[in-house]
């Protein structure tokens, strides 16, 4: 298991989520990348421990797994859930992840983020799992990839570890992505995919997922 999953596995004491559906007039619309941002939608599910009014917070979660600390986790895009679970969520994506978010390939920047749902107790739209914020839900289904450039040295590094199966389809910005389990194998993939609705639910087994991709 990697580190980030294993950080996310103790706040939902080993609870992650299920498939994406593919119905079109149960979920929302897919994705899009405007010029406004890149917005991101679904449907929440479910969502253990329950859905807070006025906190429960769905966000992307970058994972900077590289850096000499161990893994940095920075949100972006939080934005809190309203209405009742399950219900629909919309999230974009304003700006570039912060430096911190992106891990240094050494040249490249690579951005893994992952849907996610927390707890937000202090009310800063700022995810922190350290300060007793717990994850409510995620996707294991889904993903977003950010790369500043496709550079020769950023395929090589993706073609190297494999973790790109269709790097032909990588784009400088942001990409939308499914896991792809890989068995016998010590890491999972990604698939870049046409952007599309996500679903995040919580309580679901961790075997389900195909994101253990470091």
């Amino acid at each position: 298991m990697n580190r980030y999953i294993a950080i996310l596995a103790a706040g939902l004491a080993a609870s992650l989520l299920t498939a994406c559906g593919d119905d079109a007039e149960k979920k929302p619309g897919p994705s899009t990348e405007e010029s406004e941002g890149y917005t991101l939608s679904g449907q929440v599910t479910s969502l253990e421990p329950a859905w807070v009014p006025g906190r429960s917070t769905v966000a992307i979660a970058w994972d900077n797994w590289m850096g000499s600390s161990g893994d940095v986790i920075v949100s972006q895009g939080d934005q809190l859930l309203t209405g009742s679970v399950p219900g629909a969520f919309t999230l974009t994506l304003e700006d570039t992840p912060p430096t911190a978010a992106l891990n240094d390939l050494n040249p490249g920047l690579l951005g893994v983020g992952y849907f996610t749902v927390y707890d937000d107790l202090d009310g800063d739209s700022v995810m922190d799992l350290e300060d007793d914020e717990e994850l409510q839900g995620f996707s294991i289904h889904h993903a977003v990839l950010y790369v500043p450039a496709v550079t020769e040295d950023v395929l090589a590094w993706l073609r190297n570890r494999g973790l790109v199966t269709n790097l032909e389809a990588l784009k400088p910005g942001f990409n939308f992505a499914r896991g792809v389990c890989r068995e016998n194998q010590t890491f999972d993939a990604l698939e870049i995919i046409p952007v599309g609705p996500v679903e995040i639910l919580g309580g679901v087994d961790l075997s389900d997922g195909c994101l253990n991709i470091h």
